[in-house]
C-alpha cells in the first residue's frame, strides 16, 4: 500500500500545483511539494533494506523524484526566476541536485529506473554547463556534446557489464541511445525550420554530412543489436525511436535521390547478415546450441580383487 499511496500523493500534489498555479503563491506551493517529497522519499529511505530491495521502495523513490522536480521548480521561482526550465544557470544547479538524489536512490534500492533518471540529469547538467560556460552561437557545439555523451555512456555500460554493478549497464545504454535521439532531433528540427523559412539562422546546418549520418545509422543499429543479444526491452525501444529519427534525417537530405549511399549499404549488409544466418554452419543468436552426438557407452571397469593373506 505504500507504493499506491506514494503514487497517489505525487499525482495529487502535481494536480494541485497545476490547478492552483496562480491562486497560491510560490512559497505555498514550495511548502506543499517539499512536504510531499520529504514524506514519500523519507519513507523509502528509512524503510528496512532487505538483501534485495522491494518493489515498493523503488516506486516510492520514483514518486519522490517526481515531487523533487516540483520542489526545485518552485524553489527557483521563490528565488525570483520566472521560467526555471528556460534559464541555463537555473537548469545547471537543478540538474545537479536532481542527479545526486536520483543516483542515491538508484544505488540504495538497486533501481534501474532511478539510474536512468540520474543519467538524464547528468546529461542535462553537462549540456547546461557547456551553454553557460562557453555560450556557443550555434547548434553544432551541442551536437558534439550529445555525441560525446553517447560515447561516454556507452563506455560506462561496457565497464559496468564487467563489474558487480552489471545491472546498471542497461540504463547506461538507454541514456546513450537517448543522446543519439537528441542528436538526430537537432537535425529534424533544423530541417523543419529550414523548410518553413530558408533564411532562418541555422538553416545551413540542417543537412548532416556523411559523418553525422554514419553516427546516427551505426548508433541506431548498435542499440538494436544490443537489445537483440541481451534481450532487453529498453534499448530496443530507444533503438527503434533512434532508427525512425535517423530515417527522417538521412532519407530526406539528398538533393538528387538515389539508392547509392546508406540505403545500398544497409541493403547489402542485410543480405550479408541473412546469408550468414542461412549458411550451413550458422545459427541465430537465440537458437539453442547444437548438442554433440552421443558417444559410445562407457565400458564397465572391473576392480582388481583384494589381496589375499
Amino acid at each position: 500500500m505504500f507504493a499506491a499511496g506514494g503514487i497517489m500523493l505525487a499525482v495529487g500534489i502535481t494536480m494541485t500545483d497545476t490547478r492552483l498555479d496562480v491562486a497560491w503563491s510560490n512559497g505555498v506551493h514550495l511548502i506543499v511539494a517539499l512536504f510531499g517529497f520529504a514524506l514519500v522519499f523519507g519513507i523509502a529511505m528509512l524503510s528496512p533494506l532487505p538483501e534485495r530491495p522491494l518493489a515498493y521502495q523503488a516506486v516510492l523513490s520514483l514518486s519522490g523524484l517526481a515531487l523533487l522536480v516540483l520542489v526545485l521548480d518552485r524553489l527557483a521561482r521563490v528565488f525570483g526566476v520566472h521560467s526555471p526550465f528556460t534559464t541555463t544557470g537555473t537548469i545547471l544547479w537543478m540538474s545537479a541536485v536532481f542527479t545526486l538524489i536520483a543516483a542515491l536512490a538508484a544505488l540504495r534500492f538497486q533501481s534501474l529506473a532511478c539510474g536512468l533518471l540520474a543519467g538524464l540529469g547528468a546529461s542535462a547538467f553537462v549540456l547546461s554547463f557547456v551553454d553557460k560556460a562557453f555560450n556557443p552561437s550555434g547548434v553544432t557545439t551541442f551536437r558534439w556534446v550529445l555525441f560525446l555523451l553517447a560515447l561516454g555512456f556507452a563506455a560506462a555500460a561496457l565497464v559496468l557489464r564487467a563489474s558487480p554493478w552489471s545491472g546498471y549497464a542497461v540504463p547506461a545504454v538507454d541514456v546513450s541511445g537517448l543522446m543519439l535521439v537528441g542528436l538526430g532531433g537537432t537535425f529534424v528540427v533544423t530541417q523543419l525550420i529550414a523548410r518553413i523559412n530558408p533564411l532562418a539562422t541555422g538553416a545551413t546546418t540542417a543537412h548532416p554530412g556523411f559523418g553525422w549520418k554514419a553516427i546516427l545509422v551505426l548508433g541506431s543499429l548498435g542499440l538494436l543489436l544490443y537489445a537483440a543479444f541481451t534481450r532487453e526491452r529498453g534499448p530496443g525501444f530507444v533503438g527503434l525511436l533512434s532508427t525512425l529519427i535517423t530515417i527522417l534525417v538521412v532519407a530526406g537530405t539528398s538533393p538528387n535521390p538515389s539508392i547509392v549511399g546508406w540505403p545500398l549499404i544497409l541493403l547489402l549488409g542485410a543480405a550479408a547478415a541473412f546469408g550468414i544466418g542461412l549458411a550451413p554452419g550458422g545459427r541465430s543468436p537465440g537458437a539453442a546450441p547444437r548438442t554433440p552426438p552421443p558417444g559410445p557407452p562407457p565400458t564397465a571397469t572391473t576392480e582388481p580383487p583384494p589381496p589375499t593373506l
